[in-house]
């Protein structure tokens, strides 16, 4: 009998220590909505690689203040066969102004509300040949998520 070993992807995170036993609950995405997410839905944002997930949390630090902080970088292990790819088949102004934001949004809502992933892999708007991973949080496997590795984060003072 043939062995059915899952394989997954690792994807990271970078949070505030605070909020490390939160940080796979999609609260805060709710709270403020975000590019795949209108307030009200919960989501997890998450890169595919360290590099990008550290560019995606800093174009969102407006202060030199707020970069000198410790965060946390988080390894999260999830089944692949449980995400959908949908960097292919996005319409060409998906990443420009406020129309492609309302896109981006109804299509993150609908992919939460049918539930048929617990991930989606989305382009990064930062750098569109990059990979960005969207969790839903409500998904029935999300307490397959594992976080393989939690460790401290400082932005280096060059790009404070």
């Amino acid at each position: 009998m043939a062995s059915t070993k899952k394989s997954f992807v690792r994807a990271y995170r970078l949070i505030s220590p605070k909020r490390e036993l939160e940080a796979l609950n999609g609260k805060g995405a709710a709270i403020h909505g975000g590019r795949w997410n209108s307030e009200g839905t919960r989501m997890v944002y998450m890169s595919m690689q360290r590099s990008l997930s550290a560019l995606e949390s800093l174009v969102h630090l407006t202060t030199p203040a707020t970069r000198k902080i410790r965060f946390l970088l988080l390894t999260v292990r999830i089944p692949k066969e449980m995400i959908h790819d949908l960097r292919n088949s996005l319409p060409d102004y998906w990443h420009r102004g406020s129309q492609g934001t309302r896109v981006t949004q109804k299509l993150g809502d609908d992919w939460t509300r049918r539930s048929h992933s617990l991930g989606l892999f989305v382009p990064s708007v930062l750098i569109q040949e990059e990979s960005n991973l969207l969790v839903n949080p409500l998904h029935d496997a999300s307490k397959e998520l594992k976080v393989e590795d939690s460790r401290d984060f400082f932005f280096d003072g060059r790009l404070c």
